[in-house]
């Protein structure tokens, strides 16, 4: 996280708005300790960037993440940004099951995600991204 916040300085000091956003991708916090030390980053490093007008957030952080523990909320409650993945092979079997139907049941999977991200923290920017394989 170091250097990631230190290189967008460098980076926003010779070409401003070069570095806009750190993501920190989801397998690097698996276990508790690990969620506990990302918070504790988040919230050591928050001044630092909102002060460059660099925001901070999670990638691939889904439902089950987020009420694990006492450290993965903080983890909502410190980011500026989530991205949530949700592709139609996590909900169902491909068996008969229309298009339609996938997209109707991510749509109000990711709306009612969203919501409890925002009640956690209204502030935070949250992203949805979704998409099928080949056939």
């Amino acid at each position: 996280m170091s250097n990631a916040v230190k290189n967008a300085e460098i980076a926003n000091s010779i070409y401003p708005g070069t570095v806009s956003g750190i993501l920190i991708y989801k397998s690097t916090f698996e276990n508790d300790s690990q969620t506990q030390a990302i918070a504790n980053s988040l919230a050591a490093y928050r001044n630092r960037t909102s002060s460059i007008g660099v925001s901070l957030g999670i990638r691939e952080i889904r439902d089950y993440h987020c009420f694990e523990s006492e450290h993965t909320l903080q983890l909502v409650q410190l980011s500026d940004i989530l991205i949530c993945p949700y592709f139609p092979k996590d909900m169902f079997s491909w068996d008969g099951t229309s298009t339609e139907h996938f997209i109707e049941t991510i749509t109000v999977y990711w709306l009612a995600w969203r919501t409890k991200m925002k009640a956690i923290n209204p502030n935070v920017i949250v992203y949805g991204e979704t998409g099928w394989p080949a056939a």
